[in-house]
């Protein structure tokens, strides 16, 4: 099962916040990304002619340990089956931006 990318709404992750989302590295490690929330895009105006959805993002802890930089990403869910997003590190959980022993934050937008 491959989740929709294209078509999905927030709604579809919400009962999997805390869940683990899993990476397969180029190195063969299975990386762990856990879901820690979902945000609405603040101030969307539903009368754009593009919109398909309400924007909205999603924050991964990365596994502990593990620096990871942006890039795409296919991560497989036990529930959602795979998808392949685009993440970007936007700092540290807990906002402990300059505290290495804190796992990263990976934000994936949804537009």
């Amino acid at each position: 099962m491959t989740i929709d990318i294209g078509s999905c709404v927030a709604q579809d992750f919400a009962a999997h916040v805390g869940s683990a989302f899993v990476y397969e590295h180029t190195s063969g490690a299975a990386l762990e990304f856990r879901l820690m929330s979902i945000q609405d895009t603040p101030n969307f105006k539903p009368n754009f002619v593009w919109a398909k959805r309400p924007p909205f993002s999603l924050f991964f802890a990365a596994q502990q340990g593990y620096e990871v930089g942006q890039g795409t990403f296919t991560l497989r869910h036990k529930d959602l089956g795979t998808m392949m997003v685009f993440m970007v590190p936007v700092g540290r959980v807990g906002g402990m931006n300059h505290d290495p022993s804190q796992p990263l934050l990976m934000q994936c937008c949804f537009n």
